[in-house]
């Protein structure tokens, strides 16, 4: 099977609701990490209770990606370098 030109190839299956293991393993960062984001409002999730935790909408993630780095990050943080073109959640809906 050929795949059709210009088609994106992602690093998973492209998932429109993110869970802080696959936000975490795409950045390369800690899943605590992520949850700090969440708690600070930096990244915008929906909690589902208990076992289910976080929920992150793949559109939020690329928001959080393409925003200015906050004081406090560093010059290599992960939301300066890693763009959502790189990840493959740009256009990822269509």
């Amino acid at each position: 099977m050929a795949e059709s030109a210009g088609r994106v190839k992602r690093p998973m299956p492209y998932k429109e609701w993110l869970t802080v293991r696959d936000i975490a393993v795409l950045l390369r960062v800690r899943e605590s990490t992520v949850r700090h984001w969440i708690r600070k409002e930096r990244l915008g999730a929906k909690f589902l209770g208990g076992r289910a935790g976080y929920r992150v909408k793949d559109e939020n993630l690329e928001k959080f990606l393409n925003q200015e780095p906050v004081e406090g990050d560093s010059p290599g943080s992960t939301n300066q370098l890693t763009r959502t073109d790189k990840l493959g959640l740009k256009g990822a809906g269509a």
